[in-house]
């Protein structure tokens, strides 16, 4: 493509408005801001401060996550840029989608370029028709390649009288080409702790960035600390083809996860049929009560959602999802575990290894859910004392602690 600005083009035709103030915001300002969305917006405003003739731009922008294939931000003169958007794997085969200039693009990274005016137009999409019917007369949507060999898309749309001419189209080329690699950049970061947050959890993977990367690196926090367990796991793995084993898997991990997240908690691993989780205590989050009723409460919504899937998994013949849930609360060390070269960021301490000796007893006692007694003594909800028991490397017994509706009275215990 050729560059306006190079002696060799110094001959053709210039549009009456440059991109030169915008591109030097970009390369000085835009670049060091860490908001793709604030940097397409202030560009666009630059760009239309300067003359462009175009009212209407979005851009489209591929990543790298295990729900959302791709995401979106639209500009217009009048209002800005506005909501974005996320695309999710599941839509790759919409009529939508497929019937786009951006799914053209994803599948052969060329510019496209549809005159809405004239004798030249063609509605070979959608778009393109409601876009006349907006006024606009002509449309350009363009590949921004990036590095990694991935292809994000940018358009444009103008209302320009008779459309764009050659030079507004080798314009708008340059400072398309000048976007990507800062879009890239930019977007890389969000790429990386959107794949942290989703591999090893939303405050530890900021943690990582922030830069926290070596072993021994962490600090010490109190949490409520959970953890719960599949039961029956090694019958089960033994009865079902592994497909439907997977499935179960991820329905009962998805229960669980969903239940912390959505109450503040944070998912720290998955081990084997285990998951350990914990509700950081704070006080700007009101301190070790609140963490236990958040802790509580994600409990509740588990054995609501979990009681849900397993109606819908009768119906279809497959064996219900049974787990037990212990929770403990006290001082963790919270960072940085493993070898030199294969780092874990996760929680360790006595309260951690409290929390699963308190739920391996769910199983034995026959009950969803236990606590220990500093659990109980900071929950907002009644607890049901189950007498004192055995925890293997605990001197002392401990006693454990449910909700009333799974306490039978016979099954409380004297202490020592």
């Amino acid at each position: 493509m050729l560059d306006i600005m190079s002696p060799d083009t110094a001959h053709l035709d210039l549009p009456d408005w440059s991109p030169d103030a915008a591109i030097d915001w970009l390369l000085s300002e835009g670049r060091i801001n860490d908001s793709v969305r604030d940097v397409f917006d202030g560009y666009m405003q630059h760009l239309s401060a300067g003359g462009m003739p175009v009212e209407r731009a979005a851009i489209v922008i591929r990543t790298l996550h295990p729900l959302i294939r791709g995401w979106g931000l639209r500009w217009n003169r009048e209002t800005g840029t506005g909501v974005e958007a996320s695309f999710y794997h599941a839509s790759r085969n919409a009529p939508a989608y497929i019937a786009s200039p951006i799914h053209a693009i994803h599948d052969n990274p060329v510019r496209i370029r549809r005159k809405l005016v004239g004798t030249e137009t063609t509605d070979d999409f959608p778009v393109l028709s409601d876009l006349r019917q907006q006024g606009f007369t002509d449309y350009v949507a363009d590949p921004l390649l990036f590095s990694d060999g991935s292809v994000s898309v940018i358009t444009f749309a103008s209302r320009k009288p008779g459309g764009l001419d050659d030079a507004d189209l080798r314009e708008i080329d340059r400072f398309s080409r000048v976007l990507a690699p800062v879009i890239e950049a930019i977007s890389a970061r969000r790429t990386a702790l959107s794949l942290m947050e989703t591999y090893i959890g939303t405050r530890s993977g900021r943690k990582v960035l922030e830069g926290q990367v070596q072993r021994g690196d962490g600090e010490t926090i109190d949490a409520v600390v959970w953890f719960n367990d599949l039961r029956n796991s090694t019958a089960l793995s033994e009865e079902l083809p592994l497909n439907r084993m997977l499935a179960l898997m991820n329905t009962y991990f998805e229960i669980s996860a969903l239940a912390i997240q959505a109450n503040g908690g944070e998912v720290l691993r998955f081990v084997g049929d285990a998951m350990l989780g914990i509700f950081p205590v704070s006080d700007e989050t009101g301190g070790a009560k609140a963490a236990a009723e958040r802790a509580m409460i994600a409990a509740f919504q588990a054995r609501d959602n979990v009681a849900e899937a397993n109606a819908e998994r009768l119906r279809g013949d497959e064996p219900a999802i049974e787990f037990g849930i212990g929770l403990h609360i006290g001082q963790v060390m919270y960072g940085n575990v493993g070898a030199p070269a294969r780092l874990d960021f996760s929680v360790i301490g006595p309260a951690a290894n409290r929390a699963a000796r308190v739920e391996s007893l769910t199983k034995t006692l026959g009950v969803p859910l236990l606590t220990s007694a500093d659990f109980a003594r900071v929950s907002p909800f009644d607890l049901t004392p189950l007498g004192f028991h055995e925890f293997k490397g605990i001197s002392e017994p401990q006693e454990v602690f449910t909700l009333p509706e799974f306490a039978p009275a016979a099954r409380a215990e004297p202490g020592p």
